[in-house]
């Protein structure tokens, strides 16, 4: 059973590696999570946040001949990244109201809406519907309604008209530099992050002779008395003389920290996490993690899937892991949605 120890309630972010982090105290009595504390997916509501301002997600679309009138851009506005418009999209409206007469299809909103922020919860005014621009590679609108009343560096999941409790905090994934790894590994300052680092360089895909462009990254969530930490290692590996023929590798990990042991969340660390008692399964995807919420600087949920998803994953007392909340909220074309934490990638393209 996963022990949470509790003291002390300072909260910090940092990167992993950029300096040897400070020592997770693990003293203190038991504090059991108390259930319950993500809530129900029922009661939870996705908030996006585009341009510094904070929304209740409704829904999005992919803009087509039967996409209704009130969700269509004015000609030449809100087009797709690299669409040659950009002295055009200068004068376009940043939104458009939603009428009066289109507000029943969106069903009933919350007068309010409980969101929880890195100072604490916060109670969020929900605003009249509109639609904005949500383009990438593909044009695309949501509908959403403007939160107002709370700061917008807020976790991407809310309260329908309710509030969550006082002491749970937010924090999202740090931003972290890659560290580059040649023949000779870096010496990596948190040692935590070189012990793993060690075992997936050990393995005989990563030989130096055949280990080419090669990256670790890490970050760490820290709530003072628990973090959430992910690893990653990824490198292009071959002998072969056609680059063309290399591959990518990756290794990964997603857990819990208390000082330098690290607890893997298996459901929701990606395969290839070293698990207790099971050997590395290698080939594992990227990581993806985009937040934690902590209670009382215990870990207490994972959120992940941003930027098309919003998923939680609530961290039970006993250290079991449960999905609370899957919804989608965007979507893009497939390329332009890769994500690439550690800079490492396939030499010949897709």
């Amino acid at each position: 059973m996963m022990k949470r120890l509790a003291i002390g309630l300072g909260v910090t972010l940092t990167a992993c590696h950029t300096a040897a982090p400070a020592t997770l105290a693990n003293t203190g009595p038991v504090v059991p999570l108390p259930a319950g504390l993500l809530h129900e997916a029922g009661a939870l509501r996705p908030v996006i946040t585009r341009n510094g301002a904070t929304y209740l997600w409704l829904h999005y679309e992919w803009p087509n001949d039967d996409t209704p009138a009130w969700e269509r851009a004015p000609e030449g506005c809100w087009e797709p990244y690299g669409s040659g418009a950009e002295a055009a999209k200068a004068t376009c409206p940043p939104s458009l109201p939603v009428p009066a007469e289109a507000r029943a299809s969106l069903g009933a909103l919350p007068h309010t809406l409980g969101v929880i922020g890195v100072d604490g919860p916060c109670t969020a005014t929900v605003g009249a519907p509109i639609v904005i621009s949500t383009a990438g590679c593909e044009p695309s609108v949501t509908v959403v309604a403007p939160l107002t009343g709370c700061a917008a560096n807020v976790a991407p999941f809310g309260l329908a008209d309710a509030a969550f409790d006082a002491d749970l905090r937010w924090r999202g994934r740090a931003t972290a530099d890659p560290i580059p790894i040649g023949a000779k590994p870096p010496a990596l300052r948190d040692p935590l992050v070189a012990r793993y680092a060690a075992q997936w360089l050990a393995e005989p895909t990563f030989a130096p002779a055949g280990r080419h462009d090669a990256a670790i990254v890490s970050a760490q969530l820290d709530g003072g008395v628990e973090s959430l930490t992910a690893i990653e290692l990824a490198a292009v590996v071959g002998t072969a003389g056609d680059q063309c023929e290399w591959t990518v590798e990756n290794r990964s990990v997603i857990g819990v920290r208390r000082g330098d042991t690290l607890t893997p969340l298996p459901a929701i660390a990606p395969p290839g996490s070293p698990a207790e008692d099971e050997p590395a399964d290698p080939g594992g995807p990227p990581v993806d993690v985009d937040g934690a919420v902590f209670w009382r600087g215990q870990l207490a949920g994972v959120v992940s899937g941003l930027p098309t998803s919003t998923v939680v994953h609530a961290i039970h007392a006993d250290g079991a892991v449960a999905l609370v909340y899957d919804q989608t909220v965007w979507s893009d074309n497939a390329e332009c949605l890769i994500r690439n934490w550690t800079g490492v990638s396939y030499p010949c393209g897709l």
